[in-house]
């Protein structure tokens, strides 16, 4: 949250006036405040994508507050759930807790890969 405050309050004008330079990071912007809860609550359920760099990229773009701090509890919760679970059954059962997290990965693969195809096949049809 600091990091979002730090750059949508510190940086983002200056940020914005240098990023006008490239049209291709424009498009990019557009495309996030558009679907900003859906593309910050699938940051937040991925594990590998660090929380600082959501939170300066939502800071420097024109992301809402409430959607940004709503999409990020929401995403949150999960990984913190799953990883909290796994951690204390890993001492006892090494493989249980190693599967438990690699299954919640596959789960978040396979929806992302559900959404992506749905979305080829709507292109499609259109």
């Amino acid at each position: 949250m600091g990091f979002y405050l730090l750059s949508r309050y510190g940086f983002r004008d200056f940020a914005q006036e240098k990023l006008l330079k490239y049209p291709k990071v424009q498009e990019y912007e557009k495309l996030l405040t558009r679907n900003s809860f859906v593309a910050i609550l699938t940051c937040r359920l991925i594990p590998i994508i660090p929380s600082p760099v959501v939170n300066l990229i939502c800071g420097l773009s024109h992301v809402k507050w409430l959607t940004f701090f709503t999409a990020s509890t929401l995403g949150k919760i999960p990984n913190i759930l799953i990883l909290s679970y796994a951690g204390a059954a890993f001492h006892e059962n090494k493989l249980y807790s190693l599967g438990l997290y690699g299954v919640y990965l596959l789960i978040l693969f396979l929806i992302n890969l559900v959404i992506v195809y749905r979305r080829m096949e709507k292109k499609s049809s259109n």
